[in-house]
């Protein structure tokens, strides 16, 4: 494939069996309940008048203060099965029992649950930098803003949205890659923010080369936006770019 091919803005990915495992999964009653809890805890928490970016921020809040981010072999044993995430972070947040150990892919797809369940229109991002040739990629979630009219990034991880720095507008992620990185920084709206290091690291380091569009859980249909210097970053960091795009149709196609 050549370079010129890459560089278009998307290119399909077909769905995965997993995908369909996860969606049998997640419809079993105590999945389904604990979604059902979740959406109404967390309509008390909203008002109507408030804008789709105010209701989404305080609804990814909630997903960030009923997990930890924590890769342990707890994580390991359920955090990848959203039907067991969905009823761990109701167990918690109902008695304040034991936080589920989440990662950030685990915490957007809880996300992405809750917010499609209440309506939005949502999807998975999966955003990317190399270090020394390897690949490394970090997992957040887009919804569509009815109010401004665009797809904007919620990152349950962090527990932020991202901005311009020039306009102070939110940002989706296909306008991430269109600034640099000094352009853009993140708003809290007032909550905790988790890791201020590793944001910081990613807000430099990650949103430069491609996005990729999930609209399921893993193994859902996805598309893959390349930036227009991203075969000058992918080479600068020891992975010429039509190996990286492999690496990716590998990643999101094989399974």
């Amino acid at each position: 494939m050549n370079s010129a091919a890459l560089l278009s803005s998307y290119f399909a990915i077909r769905r995965k069996l997993s995908y369909w495992k996860q969606t049998v999964s997640q419809n079993k009653p105590a999945p389904r309940q604990a979604l059902k809890n979740i959406c109404h805890e967390v309509a008390n928490l909203i008002a109507v008048e408030q804008t789709d970016l105010e209701k989404t921020t305080i609804i990814r809040n909630w997903v960030n203060q009923n997990s930890i981010h924590l890769v342990d072999q707890e994580h390991d044993s359920y955090a990848f099965d959203l039907s067991k995430v969905l009823v761990k972070a109701w167990d918690y947040s109902a008695s304040a029992s034991h936080r589920p150990h989440l990662s950030c892919g685990p915490r957007a797809y809880l996300l992405k649950a809750v917010l499609d369940k209440l309506q939005y229109r949502t999807r998975i991002i999966d955003i990317f930098e190399i270090i020394d040739g390897k690949p490394r990629s970090h997992t957040l979630i887009e919804y569509f803003d009815s109010t401004l009219g665009k797809w904007i990034m919620q990152d349950p991880d962090f527990n932020v949205y991202y901005i311009s720095t020039r306009t102070k507008e939110p940002l989706g992620a296909g306008e991430s890659l269109l600034i640099d990185s000094s352009g853009m920084w993140y708003e809290s709206s007032g909550f905790e923010v988790e890791n201020l290091v590793n944001l910081t690291e990613t807000i430099r380091d990650y949103f430069t080369i491609v996005v990729v569009y999930r609209y399921g859980y893993v193994g859902g249909r996805a598309k893959i936006r390349l930036s227009e210097v991203a075969e000058t970053y992918a080479l600068a960091r020891g992975m010429v770019l039509d190996i990286f795009h492999a690496y990716l149709d590998t990643r999101y196609t094989k399974g």
